[in-house]
């Protein structure tokens, strides 16, 4: 695993600077030789760098910051800064599940083997597996992630660490197959690299709140998920962490598992109390052929897993067309959805899926592993207007070998070639941050944003070597790249880490 740099300034007086080669404001603009000026931790302007700034610049290029009286410049060196990456789809909770399960056994035997699985790691192994996860997230440039959890793990750790509590995975270092990182963070501004031995090919910055006592900076929606037919007292009252602050941009939300899992009761309850709290709404939909059948036949393997498992499910209105128009029909499906999956989907459920402005989210190398075939991410791309912009997710250490969203966007461009690389980086970054409803703050790198990015050292790539392609002028700025300049770059950003 390789560690990316990653700001997440907060609480800072002073003015920060950062410098790179280039600056990817969006996967659609880039400024080269750019800089970013930071302070209270958003993004107040950025632009070329001429060597006459009126602030000094450390162009040592060893990565340490230096402050003077108006605040602190850092030069990166000839990289790229890029947004920091939104994960839309995870399992934090399932972590210790890594490697337990094999991927050949069919969903429902999967399904059934997690179940066991899950029960035999207890709560202590999957909290300490979830942190430990948590944390690799975010040293691997993560900043934002709608996470999933059925047992309340997540909410405990988060709970739990913004309050400065032991346990849970207070943990002072972790190891990783390279590098052995130290993630506690007791002192505010602290700045940690990468181990010695690799210092030369990795530079780390984390500047971190003081004021919260936690290893992560991850941000984002957290789901609790709930699934069969009863509807608990909870979800009929306010809950206390429906009125939770963004504080550190978190909020609790809540989701419903499946259609095939989940009542429509229970889901048009949990649905109800997302809309009045004004949040997002979590589904896995159209992800089997067990679940469609279920939906489409009312019988076939899961309705005996369901009836094994005492589920009564002879109320549900099933033999419906398909899972998205099943959950169309109960009134779930609108446009503050989450469809996770949409693996057996076709263009009559994608247009379903338009028409009510839902936002599809993919999770590929899972459903590669888990089912042997991938979305129909082209056919959700060419949707005229950009009126679907799928999200990218990674789904839990159980279906998928890491939570590294660089991994994620590789296989992406590995099995989709006919999709740009701006399109690609686009599903990891603005495409999530407005599924999760943080576009206003994250996603792209533009003033008035949260100043949180990511350093990728891509010293051998030189633009000025590329002669074809379209140019894409930018007049703001006054910069000119041509459109494949761009493309080529986004590409190496998204490999960078497999070179």
């Amino acid at each position: 695993m390789k560690t990316y740099g990653f700001s997440n300034s907060s609480t800072h007086p002073y003015h920060e600077f950062h410098r790179a080669g280039f600056i990817l404001v969006s996967p659609w603009r880039i400024i080269e030789n750019g800089y970013i000026r930071v302070k209270n931790g958003k993004i107040v302007e950025l632009g070329r760098y001429r060597p006459k700034c009126a602030f000094p610049v450390d162009v040592s290029g060893d990565g340490d910051v230096q402050h003077n009286g108006a605040g602190s410049v850092k030069d990166y060196g000839s990289g790229v800064i890029i947004p920091a990456l939104v994960n839309a789809h995870t399992h934090f909770e399932l972590s210790a599940l890594r490697s337990r399960i094999p991927f050949n056994l069919g969903f429902n035997g999967w399904v059934r083997e997690l179940l066991v699985q899950r029960e035999r790691c207890g709560k202590e192994l999957l909290e300490r597996e979830a942190c430990k996860a948590m944390d690799e997230s975010a040293a691997t440039g993560t900043a934002f992630v709608g996470d999933i959890s059925t047992l309340g793990i997540t909410r405990d750790i988060l709970t739990n660490r913004a309050s400065g509590m032991p346990g849970h995975g207070n943990l002072d270092s972790w190891e990783t197959d390279e590098s052995k990182l130290d993630i506690l963070n007791k002192r505010p501004w602290r700045h940690y690299r990468h181990n010695r031995r690799d210092e030369s090919r990795f530079k780390t910055a984390c500047y971190r709140d003081f004021h919260i006592k936690q290893q992560t900076e991850l941000s984002g929606i957290f789901f609790q998920e709930y699934l069969g037919n009863e509807i608990p007292i909870n979800v009929l009252k306010p809950f206390d962490f429906y009125s939770q602050s963004f504080i550190n941009r978190r909020a609790f939300s809540l989701a419903g598992h499946a259609p095939h899992t989940t009542s429509p009761g229970l889901l048009r309850a949990l649905k109800k109390q997302t809309l009045k709290h004004n949040l997002p709404f979590s589904i896995h939909l159209a992800e089997s052929h067990d679940e469609t059948e279920f939906i489409t036949k009312g019988r076939g393997r899961w309705a005996s897993f369901l009836e094994e498992r005492g589920v009564d499910f002879s109320d549900w209105p099933l033999q419906s067309g398909s899972p998205v128009k099943y959950l169309d029909d109960i009134g779930v499906l609108d446009r503050d959805t989450l469809a996770v999956h949409l693996l057996n989907s076709d263009e009559t459920d994608l247009d379903l899926i338009a028409k009510r402005n839902a936002i599809p989210v993919v999770c590929p190398r899972s459903n590669m592993n888990l089912h042997g075939k991938l979305p129909d991410l082209p056919l959700m791309l060419s949707y005229a207007q950009g009126i679907l912009k799928p999200a990218l997710g990674t789904d839990s250490l159980a279906s998928t070998q890491s939570l590294n969203m660089f991994d994620e966007m590789a296989f992406v461009a590995k099995h989709y070639p006919q999709i740009r690389p701006s399109e690609i980086l686009a599903m990891a970054t603005v495409n999530g941050a407005q599924a999760l409803g943080y576009g206003d703050v994250a996603g792209t790198l533009e003033v008035g944003k949260d100043a949180r990015f990511i350093y990728i050292p891509l010293k051998h790539f030189n633009i000025s070597n590329n002669k074809s392609g379209r140019k894409c002028q930018n007049r703001t700025l006054g910069y000119s790249h041509k459109g494949s300049d761009i493309e080529n770059i986004i590409m190496e950003i998204i490999t960078y880490h497999e070179s």
